[in-house]
């Protein structure tokens, strides 16, 4: 069993939120880079992409990041995930999901995980300024 959780305060003013724009995508990425220089060297390279499409009663949401890290001639760090998930609107809380995972990280105990996962989700909260969402469903994870 799978279950998500994602919890914001709530204020009586809040407004609903507003309906997102459609049949586009939206949104967000961060990248970074580090560089030092002294009795020892590294490096580091990291980067966050988060996308979403709305179109009519189906969202789906993309989560890429990485991070690579070298200390001196050596590598130290290596991670690579990417999560998609793909949601159908049933009523204006509810809806269900399906999503895929991978992860590949060669400094962890598993050098790859991927899973797939299907459930319901509840939207408890859903204002511009807080979102409260619970999931459950199932999934497999290799």
């Amino acid at each position: 069993m799978l279950a998500v959780s994602h919890v914001a305060p709530v204020r009586a003013d809040d407004t609903p939120a507003p309906p997102p724009p459609q049949h586009e995508w939206i949104g967000k990425g961060q990248a970074g880079y580090q560089d030092s220089k002294g009795n020892s060297t590294g490096e580091s390279i990291n980067g966050v992409l988060d996308l979403s499409r709305y179109d009519d009663d189906w969202k789906n949401a993309l989560h890429a990041e990485g991070f690579y890290g070298k200390s001196g001639d050596v590598l130290s760090a290596e991670r690579w995930i990417v999560n998609e998930q793909t949601d159908y609107t049933i009523t204006s809380k509810t809806f269900a999901f399906g999503g895929l995972r991978f992860e590949h990280d060669e400094f962890d105990g598993f050098v790859y995980q991927a899973s797939i996962t299907a459930g319901f989700g509840y939207k408890i909260f859903d204002t511009e300024s807080d979102k409260w969402t619970v999931q459950a469903g199932a999934g497999f994870k290799r």
